[in-house]
């Protein structure tokens, strides 16, 4: 099977990991238009209040850490079109 999964904020990144871990056969692809997965939006305040030193603390998962459990990661992405048939 052939899943993509488009952004990877908390529930792309669920999304992959519980399909890897339970079908690891499952061939996954995300596709992410900015250079983070599952950017934890609500630190803001934290970093803002001097609580969190850097922004990048504030990303739930790396791109390689999905790669090691199989999934293709594609960050910069703008998915325009999907073609289900391919």
């Amino acid at each position: 099977m052939k899943i993509i999964i488009v952004g990877c904020s908390h529930a792309g990144l669920i999304a992959s990991k519980e399909t890897l871990k339970f079908h690891p056969e499952t061939d996954v692809t995300i596709y992410e238009r900015t250079t983070n997965i599952a950017f934890e939006a609500g630190g803001i305040p934290l970093y803002l209040s001097n609580e969190v030193d850097h922004l990048e603390q504030m990303v739930a998962s790396m791109p390689d850490e999905l790669e090691a459990l199989g999934a293709h990661v594609k960050l910069n992405h703008d998915v325009l079109k999907i073609d289900q048939k391919n």
